[in-house]
């Protein structure tokens, strides 16, 4: 298990992006998530979770958009961050 994941202790996090101020303006400093399972379940608590925290953009990853745009309204999901 711990040789599993031996090739990420030489992975370099990134100290300067030269883009930061463009994605600033657009995007805010507010981070970006990826939630799979939105429309249901543990997806759907979490992405309004994050949602409510208002740091995060979500990008909900879902099979049937007809049944998350039903869910996003129910559930109030701020559509300027998802």
């Amino acid at each position: 298990y711990s040789q599993s994941f031996q090739f990420m202790s030489k992975w370099k996090v990134p100290t300067h992006d030269p883009n930061q101020e463009k994605i600033e303006q657009k995007f805010g400093k507010k981070k970006l998530v990826v939630v799979t399972g939105t429309s249901s379940g543990l997806g759907r608590k979490a992405a309004l979770a994050l949602l409510r925290s208002g740091e995060y953009h979500v990008i909900g990853a879902v099979r049937d958009l007809d049944k998350m745009e039903v869910v996003a309204e129910l559930d109030g999901f701020d559509m300027s961050s998802f």
